[in-house]
């Protein structure tokens, strides 16, 4: 074989091999398109109630057993605080409601709310601190999540010191802490005025704004949590709490009011059967992106029901990951309508 004809073979094979290695990168990017282009998928914490705790339908627990897989943070509501910092049950532990959590490797973090409304006197934030602290690591839990809720103006400074201490003792044990906070939305921001959000945003690892009960059932009827309000409250929110800190909260349950200030608590689904079983439509308030329904009972009066659906959840889930949080809490499971979980997805 002649130099010319070796080398011109050699050329050939250096260019074929070039080819197949471009080919190749070309097949691998197609590939990967796909996955890295898909949209991350939001958080889920589900707030879990026991039957009997607050007598608004059955306990969370089938509704738990059925979608454990699409949750992150399970927070059952189980323990109060007192004024002197120690912490109680509202409801027996469920052992069972851990174990299998922990099986799907899901985060619980128990609820530990305010009794009566108030804030702990500062003298006693060490004994609260070692109370949540010393619970969480003898049962077993993944951090806890405080719910101190319509707490009195002056408070701020003193709920932030407590989050603040109660934030680094959990973090020396690599426990979690999550923080529920009302939106700062309306007249002087309303019950959001008692959270410092930033501190909050900064020292927690969850916050949950709770944008729900813009109407309640002490007012008068109106949507639990019309979209613009969400909107506004999550922009605020947004000003100081980092976005891979924030939770929408989002409710599953309405109001049935016969006249203003008297309402009774529905959840999603006892609202959707209770249309069906008075005969009435229920109408989607475009403004507001919630639904509602109005019907006559029995002695003539007329009731205004409006409540939060598997649509409005939707609407709102979407909302919240466009604008930047991670994920959502839906208060509670057990509450939702079966279309809740295709609708929102979340691992």
């Amino acid at each position: 074989m002649s130099l010319l004809h070796a080398r011109r073979r050699w050329a050939l094979a250096a260019g074929a091999l070039v080819l197949v290695v471009i080919l190749g990168w070309v097949w691998a990017r197609h590939r990967a398109v796909p996955r890295t282009a898909a949209p991350r998928t939001g958080k889920l914490i589900g707030f879990y109630e026991d039957s009997g705790t607050s007598g608004r339908g059955h306990g969370s627990w089938p509704a738990f057993q059925r979608h454990v897989g699409h949750l992150d943070i399970v927070a059952p509501f189980w323990y109060r605080m007192d004024q002197k910092g120690d912490i109680a049950n509202v409801h027996p532990v469920n052992p069972h409601v851990v174990t299998l959590a922990h099986a799907h490797h899901v985060k619980v973090l128990p609820l530990v709310v305010n009794a009566g409304f108030m804030m702990l006197d500062p003298r006693v934030r060490p004994r609260a601190v070692d109370a949540v602290a010393t619970q969480v690591a003898r049962d077993g839990y993944d951090g806890a999540f405080v719910d101190f809720e319509l707490l009195p103006m002056g408070e701020r400074d003193n709920f932030a010191a407590f989050v603040t201490a109660l934030a680094a003792r959990l973090h020396r044990a690599h426990r979690e802490l999550g923080v529920t906070v009302f939106p700062k939305v309306g007249s002087a921001a309303g019950p959001g005025r008692s959270y410092d959000y930033a501190v909050i945003g900064k020292e927690s690892d969850h916050v949950l704004l709770m944008a729900y009960d813009e109407h309640q059932d002490a007012g008068p009827p109106g949507p639990v949590a019309s979209i613009g309000w969400v909107r506004a409250g999550l922009r605020r929110a947004l000003v100081d709490v980092p976005p891979g800190h924030l939770y929408l909260g989002l409710a599953q349950y309405g109001y049935d009011w016969v006249a203003p200030g008297h309402a009774t608590t529905l959840s999603t689904k006892q609202a959707a059967a209770l249309a069906s079983r008075q005969g009435v439509k229920v109408a989607w308030d475009p403004t507001y992106a919630e639904p509602h329904f109005r019907y006559t009972d029995r002695s003539g009066a007329i009731h205004d029901v409006w409540y939060e659906d598997a649509a409005s959840a939707k609407m709102r889930y979407d909302l919240a990951r466009s604008m930047g949080a991670v994920g959502v809490g839906m208060w509670r499971l057990n509450f939702e309508q079966p279309a809740f979980w295709s609708k929102v997805r979340a691992g």
